[in-house]
């Protein structure tokens, strides 16, 4: 290092005649977790994995273009928020069990998924996001531990209040189609897995047309 501050120097060189590179420092939880996954504190192939970690890996992926971070970590969203039903419900109580233990987990995945543009995964999220919290609580917000407040980005609030009123339209409808005629001796069948597909994923279809 000695020889490199010794070394000849380009004259005319400074702030003045060069632009300023401003850089967006990284976080001293994304520099933790990274050098965890570097040096195998922690394993990215656990089934279970800490979302902090996933979060990292899209970030410090992203920025530094590591695309083993980012592939492993589009695996693991992808797993829990899958595309299709079929899918979806089958990783359904995976997924709800990995939501109860993180609150407010759900509002980070789809903040995350928008400043990403992780859109394969918006559908499922957002369908997680309906189940576990009422409306009052998607308006404000989910208060975690610490006492500070995860709230959704402003294009995502946007989609989840639209999705959800939509959501319940199709869902009235598809109720209201199983009830049948008044004679009818079927007149308080069950909704089918297919009505309830259509009710679970119509809130985000045009989120399935983007690819990540």
């Amino acid at each position: 290092m000695k020889d490199c501050f010794g070394s000849p120097q380009a004259k005319g060189e400074g702030v003045e005649v060069f632009p300023r590179v401003f850089i967006v420092p990284d976080t001293e939880e994304d520099i933790s977790n990274m050098c965890a996954l570097l040096y195998g504190v922690y394993h990215m192939k656990s089934k279970e994995m800490n979302f902090a970690y996933l979060k990292t890996m899209v970030r410090m992926g992203e920025k530094y273009k590591i695309c083993y971070f980012q592939e492993t970590a589009l695996c693991h969203l992808r797993r829990l928020f899958p595309r299709d039903w079929a899918r979806w419900n089958q990783n359904h109580s995976t997924t709800s069990k990995t939501c109860a233990k993180s609150p407010g987990i759900l509002f980070e995945v789809i903040n995350l998924a928008y400043e990403y543009s992780i859109y394969s995964i918006l559908p499922a999220a957002f369908m997680c996001l309906f189940k576990v919290y009422p409306l009052c609580d998607i308006i404000s917000g989910c208060k975690l531990a610490d006492g500070s407040v995860v709230k959704l980005s402003s294009p995502a609030f946007e989609t989840a209040i639209s999705g959800r009123t939509t959501f319940t339209s199709t869902l009235l409808q598809c109720l209201r189609r199983s009830l049948g005629d008044e004679d009818s001796d079927n007149k308080f069948s069950i909704p089918s897995k297919e009505f309830c597909a259509i009710a679970m994923l119509s809130p985000c279809r045009s989120a399935m047309c983007h690819n990540t």
